[in-house]
């Protein structure tokens, strides 16, 4: 994905409505000068050295972050893939729309796609309750495609909600220019991910964790789908 995902081990003190989703739990929306981004980025960087050792210089433009009972334990970047090059980018031999073109067999645009990196997880079921809010933004958006940096560990967080993304390529550290910065990261053996948004979701819905999941955050969902909508637009081509 862009900048790697990363899931914490799971903490004793997650408040059970949290987990649950209720309205303990708390989403945001924040570009970069937004009130909360530097805690966001904090997080995210926290988490990163804690678990590989890295020291994460770099935040994609839109962060979507959660908290739990007033703390914050999860984030996630996100980048529309027309507003310029993605950081994932550098793995592939060729820019992301192209590919996605040839291992699809249909025209895909780059406005169409949405890259999702910087995800961290600070307390046991953190990450899927912003995944679930995720989805739910990206099925309400004009985004088609999703694309994403994955290491086994992500990748089983998103079977959980049988999603099957597609292969695109190795993310080799070579390609990067400082990849000393990442620590021990690399070792995990990532891989560029992809997939269609809308069969993902829809397959996902008929979850019935998701779908409770799905209606406990709706209120918070419509508040921030116009935010997600504004980057869309600023992509969509």
């Amino acid at each position: 994905m862009s900048e790697p995902l990363l899931l914490a081990p799971p903490a004793t003190a997650m408040p059970l409505l949290c987990s649950l989703g209720n309205m303990t739990s708390k989403l945001t929306l924040l570009a970069r000068q937004a009130d909360g981004r530097a805690e966001a980025e904090t997080l995210i960087a926290r988490e990163f050295q804690r678990k590989h050792q890295a020291e994460i210089r770099y935040f994609l433009p839109q962060l979507l972050s959660l908290r739990c009972a007033g703390t914050l334990t999860a984030a996630v970047g996100l980048q529309a893939a027309a507003q310029g090059p993605l950081f994932l980018e550098q793995y592939l031999p060729q820019p992301i729309e192209q590919l996605l073109s040839e291992q699809s067999g249909q025209e895909v645009k780059r406005g169409q796609i949405l890259e999702i990196g910087n995800l961290v997880s600070a307390r046991a079921g953190s990450s899927l309750l912003l995944m679930v809010a995720l989805s739910e933004l990206i099925a309400a958006s004009r985004f088609r495609w999703v694309t994403f940096t994955a290491t086994d560990e992500v990748q089983s967080l998103l079977s959980k909600l049988h999603y099957q993304p597609m292969l695109l390529a190795a993310a080799n550290a070579d390609k990067l220019q400082h990849p000393q910065v990442w620590g021990a990261y690399y070792q995990k053996h990532p891989q560029v991910m992809a997939g269609m948004a809308l069969p993902a979701i829809a397959s996902a819905r008929r979850l019935p964790r998701y779908q409770l999941l799905q209606q406990l955050l709706a209120p918070q969902l419509t508040e921030l789908q116009p935010q997600l909508a504004r980057l869309t637009e600023a992509g969509h081509g």
